[in-house]
């Protein structure tokens, strides 16, 4: 907050900070040096665990963001022989986001923890007296069955939110699969159900005929709000646990008025690059927010295939993403400064390119190889691996980009089958999961999600040509300048 002089005669000048913006009282308000007569102080605060937001004075409205914690993976049950247990991933958490002008002098805040194994997301939210936001968090389920059948168990669904300007119900788990086919099984875990501020855990891999095995849940990966994987069983194994999932968070956002004669709040100007710039510090900047987000890794095709063989490449990893707040007098965004965008990920499986700004890097996601032609013996098999998300460096929050999922080829008695593999996501484009194909169709890859997303690998089964692949989604940097 700046304190400005009381009784200013017209021309007198006042320097709040050094190395600051000049102000200069025209008769009727406080200019800056740049010629305007805006101004604002901007802070955000994160809660990690439940607290309580106290108004420091002087905070013209908040903007806060209420982001409820995933469902854990749903659990497998000990099996016996000739039979297999697949549990679904857990449901992301709702999201709320509400502008709140004239906050009051306090605020109740409860924030969701993390939770595994079946366990559903507790509730987030943010009470002043006046305004109620509240996210659910993502559900789960008790352990899945053991049978004996082939079966595909639905995710479970993602938790809703109340109160806001946006409201946003989290992403459903994604289903799980068990394929039996004489005495041939294969099973496979659900993925986790993303957030609007984080990414489910991806699917927990898969266990195949031959001996008993299980493979626990994996854990959600990046940010706030995302569900567990859910487990899988086979053969006589013991239970399998689900995947803890992502815990909730609450950011109040706080812009402050000036005391005194001060100017009005002032203007908000987004600058969105998608290629190489320069980026100059503007008289009477107060603070930007840099949001910098690499490339997503694209997916090769598939090659060629012939009777009871099939083909799947995997998915393009997702892109990290480094975000920070800086004051305009920061060393840091001085001057001019240089902006860096990542490229795609091509349709031949190359990685995404880096993202960079003022310190700030944004890694592109890994690219997805071309698949592996695989025979008709055995059952499941990854005929392309799963591939590594981007990593980010630099920024207050750094948020690495989810893998993306292997490529699966399945045969059973003559019947060739693939699972295309789920690009990777990114902070701010969703991951999916890839899709089951039989009979011996194609399918081509689908390009990654703007900005940063990763490709869907491509599909193919017997007897078809090769099948093209798909780019990744191409870096950004988000500047946002707040006077």
């Amino acid at each position: 907050m700046y304190d400005f002089p009381n009784s200013p005669t017209t021309g007198q000048i006042f320097v709040p900070t050094a190395g600051g913006p000049q102000w200069t009282w025209n008769g009727t308000a406080w200019t800056s040096s740049g010629g305007s007569s805006l101004g604002m102080q901007i802070i955000d605060r994160v809660y990690l665990s439940s607290a309580t937001w106290t108004n420091p004075g002087g905070v013209l409205f908040t903007e806060v963001q209420v982001q409820s914690a995933g469902g854990g993976g749903q659990a497998a049950n000990g099996t016996t022989a000739n039979n297999h247990s697949c549990g679904a991933g857990g449901g992301g958490g709702g999201y709320a986001k509400k502008l709140i002008a004239n906050p009051p002098a306090s605020a109740t805040l409860t924030v969701a923890a993390s939770v595994g194994n079946g366990a559903s997301g507790g509730t987030t939210s943010y009470s002043d007296g006046t305004t109620t936001l509240t996210a659910n968090g993502g559900n789960s389920l008790s352990a899945a069955a053991a049978v004996g059948s082939t079966i595909w168990n639905n995710g479970n669904y993602g938790g809703t939110a109340t109160g806001g300007d946006i409201n946003i119900t989290g992403g459903p788990g994604g289903w799980s699969q068990g394929i039996v086919t004489g005495a041939a099984i294969s099973s496979r875990g659900g993925t986790g159900g993303d957030s609007v501020l984080g990414k489910g855990a991806r699917s927990a891999g898969t266990t195949t005929s031959g001996s008993a095995a299980n493979v626990t849940g994996e854990n959600a990966v990046a940010g706030y709000g995302g569900g567990g994987g859910g487990a899988t069983s086979i053969q006589g194994a013991l239970s399998a646990a689900g995947g803890s999932s992502s815990q909730g968070v609450i950011i109040v956002r706080e812009y402050y008025s000036f005391a005194g004669s001060a100017p009005a709040p002032g203007t908000v100007i987004r600058r969105v690059y998608t290629s190489a710039s320069t980026w100059n510090n503007p008289p009477g900047l107060m603070a930007l927010e840099a949001i910098v987000v690499g490339g997503g890794g694209g997916a090769a095709a598939c090659v060629s295939t012939v009777a009871s063989q099939s083909s799947a490449t995997g998915g393009g990893a997702g892109a990290g993403t480094a975000i920070k707040m800086f004051a305009a007098s920061d060393p840091a965004i001085a001057g001019s400064q240089a902006v860096t965008v990542g490229a795609f990920g091509t349709n031949a499986g190359t990685n995404g390119g880096n993202s960079t700004f003022a310190g700030l890097t944004g890694g592109g996601g890994q690219g997805a190889g071309a698949a592996q032609q695989l025979p008709a013996s055995g059952v499941f098999g990854a005929s392309s691996p799963r591939t590594t998300g981007g990593t980010a460096t630099g920024g207050d929050l750094n948020v690495p980009g989810t893998y993306g999922e292997q490529g699966i080829r399945a045969a059973h008695g003559g019947v060739s089958n693939s699972q295309m593999g789920g690009g990777g996501g990114s902070y701010l484009a969703q991951g999916q999961s890839g899709n089951f194909q039989g009979g011996g169709a194609a399918l081509p890859g689908v390009a990654g999600a703007f900005p940063g997303g990763g490709a869907w690998g491509p599909a193919n089964g017997a007897s078809q040509a090769a099948t093209g692949g798909a780019a990744g989604g191409a870096g950004a940097v988000y500047l946002t300048e707040y006077y």
